[in-house]
């Protein structure tokens, strides 16, 4: 080849060069995440559990959200029991980080909730405990981040399971951490369940359990009105921690407490004054929890710097819980691409590998570049289409008026009716006939369907039935969860507010989500991807684009 070839055609040899950079640059990214899915799949879930506390440990929440989650997910009936607790105990860390590292209440709550559920077997109450545990410490957060008392009956219930719980499974360290995040975070809980950590069962060497009997007896002084004997009996349960504790364990809650005792002599200034010594110490060991608690704590005294502690407080929330939700964005969208690529996983490291070798020749990558942007151009428009498809059937299903649930499949009554799960049962097929009937009339008004705060129990009682009675005639007639037979009611009076025609046409869709009940904007959008198989982004797109062919 001559010279003037080069010269004259230059600009087609930089091209080459600038695609094979290009390729080689996408290929070796493309390796280094299927070396890291081949690890998954490759190591045992024990081995796997210890790289995920080390990268928790070591602040890589992402790889460590994507590891707890593939060992999460692995749960079955047939494991043995050391590898059940293995899985649930992995959820328990997912619900960590979804709560306590990015913020997401909702889906933290979730996480545990189910873990919660499926560790509801002999042999495995100390899991449970350790979950209930966590549970409360979200919903404590959640309580302290929207200002709002509507979690505190759950609060009661998942503390007085813990402690019943821990004390079948003997998990002692747990219920004493318990007993004094409960008692440190307000001393008037009420202490019936709580005076089981004065068992004689326990023993006195287990860490934080004369703490948290001294604590119990502050308690008690506490609700009789002897403000200054709390206080006392307080420096007393302080005394008991070993050394190395008070610094950083519980001097922050120890502070709020004894703050607490001043804030009931209406001694504000005092109560102020140890409110700012404990928020400077959850500075100095940058706890963001604490600072939250502590900042509630200080903007709920009738101070003159009330409003300043308010904003400190939704700034240290807002921020947050803006970082938490960045960061998640990508561990999520692979966590779910992970459980799709499972089974898969070999083969496409395979041919991974000998596209790699293939595409080493210049004069094949570039026939292979054109062949890739063909295809993302064909996918690009077979997702339009299909978008476009979907939103017609959308309108349609709006149009019709009919409710979401006639989507759903039909339910083997029978079969459900002999699950060794309810076996016992008191609930005829007459009462679920009705029950069925009330809950429906219940779902179809919008008002109460939209309430962010709509739970299982709080349905039951609105229905008059227990939990167990509701949840059963949901999964038999419905054959889905309660969360999952909201979303169904939910997601489409979502989409009539996502029309052009709607009064909340102008809104963002976070406003929107909130307004159907949803309290995160991830779980509003899985629920709509789920339900009518495309984003509300997407949806917005399809509208507009119907609109301009109109």
């Amino acid at each position: 080849m001559s010279k003037s070839f080069f010269k004259r055609n230059w600009w087609l040899c930089l091209l080459i060069m600038g695609l094979l950079i290009l390729a080689s640059s996408f290929f070796t990214v493309g390796d280094d995440s299927l070396k890291f899915r081949a690890t998954l799949h490759n190591g045992s879930n024990k081995e796997l559990m210890e790289r995920g506390r080390d990268y928790y440990r070591q602040n890589h929440m992402d790889s460590a959200l994507i590891i707890f989650t593939y060992i999460g997910d692995s749960f079955d009936e047939k494991l043995s029991d050391q590898e059940k607790r293995l899985a649930l105990l992995a959820k328990n860390n997912v619900g960590i980080i979804y709560s306590f590292e990015y913020m997401d209440y909702s889906r933290g709550y979730a996480t545990l909730s189910e873990a919660f559920e499926m560790a509801d077997a002999p042999g495995f109450e100390d899991t449970q405990a350790v979950l209930a545990h966590n549970i409360v410490e979200v919903l404590r957060l959640y309580r302290v981040c929207l200002r709002s008392d509507n979690a505190n009956e759950r609060i009661a219930d998942y503390l007085n399971l813990g402690i019943e719980k821990a004390i079948i499974g003997k998990e002692f360290p747990c219920l004493a951490s318990m007993v004094i995040n409960a008692l440190q975070s307000d001393l008037s809980t009420p202490v019936n369940n709580i005076k089981a950590i004065e068992s004689s069962e326990i023993p006195d060497t287990i860490e934080g359990v004369k703490y948290a009997q001294e604590l119990l007896r502050a308690a008690r002084l506490y609700q009789k009105g002897n403000s200054e004997e709390s206080r006392n009996a307080l420096y007393s349960a302080f005394q008991r921690l070993p050394a190395y504790s008070k610094p950083f364990q519980y001097i922050i809650g120890y502070k709020r407490a004894v703050a607490q005792t001043y804030a009931a002599e209406k001694n504000y200034e005092m109560a102020e004054k140890l409110g700012l010594e404990a928020l400077k110490i959850a500075d100095n060991i940058n706890s963001r929890d604490d600072r939250l608690h502590t900042l509630a704590f200080l903007s709920d005294l009738p101070t003159s710097r009330k409003d300043l502690y308010s904003t400190q407080l939704m700034q240290v929330k807002d921020s947050a819980i803006s970082n938490g939700q960045l960061q998640m964005v990508s561990e999520i969208e692979f966590i779910r691409s992970l459980a799709k690529e499972r089974e898969e996983n070999k083969k496409l490291a395979e041919q991974r590998t000998r596209l790699y070798w293939s595409l080493s020749i210049g004069g094949v990558l570039v026939v292979i570049f054109t062949v890739l942007i063909g295809l993302l151009v064909r996918n690009t428009h077979r997702l339009r289409e299909r978008n476009a498809s979907l939103y017609e059937k959308i309108q349609v299903q709006l149009a019709s008026g009919k409710p979401p649930v006639s989507k759903l499949k039909n339910i083997d009554k029978t079969a459900l009716s002999e699950n060794p799960k309810y076996a016992g049962s008191s609930l005829s097929q007459e009462k679920m006939d009705q029950l069925q009937s009330r809950l429906t009339e219940l779902l179809n008004n919008e008002e109460w369907l939209c309430d962010p705060d709509v739970s299982l129990g709080r349905t039951a009682g609105e229905l008059g039935v227990n939990t167990t009675y509701l949840s059963r005639t949901i999964n038999e007639r419905f054959g889905m969860s309660f969360s999952a037979l909201l979303n169904e009611y939910r997601v489409p009076i979502a989409t009539r507010h996502l029309s052009k025609h709607s009064p909340y046409a102008n809104h963002t869709i976070e406003s929107i989500a909130r307004a159907v009940g949803y309290s995160s904007r991830s779980a509003f959008i899985a629920a709509f991807k789920k339900i009518n198989g495309m984003t509300p982004s997407e949806y917005l797109k399809c509208q507009n684009a119907a609109e301009s062919r109109s």
